[in-house]
């Protein structure tokens, strides 16, 4: 009859035991998730702050565009189209004195390998282009 009385109290003993981890581990749980959603909430609020500035930055920059556009009037479109003109023509230029120094160096890197005994198989083995037969 005792064998039994003392099973039973330390089944109940251990079955206290287990609560008492479950409940702390709950309080730890909570604790846990509380903390996290002070954090999401003051980024949240942050994030808030922000965007309320940048919103604020954006409508004072379109107020600003939009004096600029009607401070220039009808002449800033053509002055563009003039700008973007001449910086094609000298766009162009460039490219046309690039390809011609890019021949003079072809042509005395070609002179160099010639005068350093190079053969096609030679150059080859360079990574060099061989020369067409002319």
């Amino acid at each position: 009859m005792f064998g039994s009385k003392n099973r039973r109290i330390a089944d109940l003993e251990a079955r206290v035991a287990q609560l008492t981890e479950q409940r702390d581990q709950a309080r730890e749980d909570r604790d846990t998730e509380r903390n996290t959603r002070r954090i999401i909430a003051r980024q949240v609020a942050e994030a808030d702050g922000a965007l309320r500035r940048i919103h604020s930055r954006n409508l004072h920059l379109g107020e600003l565009l939009e004096l600029a556009r009607e401070a220039q009037g009808d002449g800033a479109h053509e002055q563009l189209h003039a700008r973007l003109h001449r910086a094609l023509r000298a766009c162009a230029g460039y490219r046309s004195e690039l390809a011609a120094q890019h021949r003079v160096s072809d042509r005395l890197s070609d002179q160099l390998m010639d005068s350093l005994g190079y053969d096609d198989a030679g150059l080859k083995a360079l990574g060099r282009a061989v020369r067409e037969a002319a």
